[in-house]
């Protein structure tokens, strides 16, 4: 709303994006470009790591890759080429 008072347009002059999935965006105007993440696969790996450390295994330390997907909406349309 403080962008609209003052002019701005959302996707023109200022780009936005976050992550979460599109249940917490999908009521935004302009549509909200993000970033959706595989929470039930999340959910997945990180129980099977609980459950190997209950099991004993040595678990190796790192990070655990999970793709997300980018979705485009209009509050990063003038910022993001789509090719």
């Amino acid at each position: 709303r403080l962008l609209h008072e003052r002019g701005k347009v959302i996707g023109r002059d200022l780009g936005i994006c976050g992550y979460s999935s599109i249940h917490g965006y999908r009521n935004f105007h302009p549509s909200m470009t993000f970033l959706a993440l595989p929470h039930y696969e999340m959910g997945i790996r990180a129980a099977g790591i609980i459950a190997g450390i209950r099991r004993g295994e040595v678990i190796p330390e790192g990070d655990e890759m999970i793709a997300g997907r980018v979705i485009i909406g209009e509050s990063t349309a003038g910022f993001v080429r789509t090719t």
